[in-house]
C-alpha cells in the first residue's frame, strides 16, 4: 500500500499514557460472535469465538468462527479498554444486564478466589 492510500484515524483511545492512531489499510473481515471460549498459560491467552449453532439439554453446540491469540500483556491491554469501554457504555446508557441463566466453569468462585 502506498503513502498515497493510507490513511490515519485517531480511535479517541490512550493506552499507557500515549494517543492510539490506527492506520488503514486492507479491510479486515469482520465477525459476530456470540459464544467465546477463553484458554490461557504463561505465555498466551487464545479466544476462541463461535456461533451458537444448537442446545439441547444440557449441551450447547457451537461453530468455531475465529481464534485470537495474545500475549498476556496485550490481553491485559484489551481488558482494560473493553473495561472502560463498557463503563462509558453504561454510564450513557444505563447498566447492561447479565444473563441470569449464564454459567461460568472455573477453579476459581465469583471474587477470584480458590
Amino acid at each position: 500500500m502506498d503513502e498515497e492510500t493510507r490513511r490515519e484515524r485517531d480511535a479517541g483511545v490512550q493506552l499507557h499514557g500515549r494517543r492510539v492512531i490506527l492506520m488503514d489499510g486492507e479491510e479486515a473481515p469482520t465477525f459476530y460472535a456470540n459464544n467465546l471460549v477463553l484458554q490461557s498459560s504463561v505465555w498466551d491467552v487464545s479466544l476462541g469465538f463461535g456461533l451458537l449453532t444448537g442446545t439441547t439439554e444440557g449441551t450447547v453446540t457451537a461453530r468455531s468462527v475465529v481464534n485470537v491469540i495474545l500475549s498476556p500483556q496485550h490481553a491485559k491491554a484489551v481488558s482494560e479498554i473493553l473495561n472502560r469501554q463498557i463503563a462509558h457504555y453504561e454510564a450513557s446508557f444505563g447498566p447492561i444486564p447479565s444473563d441470569p441463566h449464564a454459567t461460568v466453569t472455573s477453579d476459581e468462585d465469583e471474587t477470584g478466589e480458590e
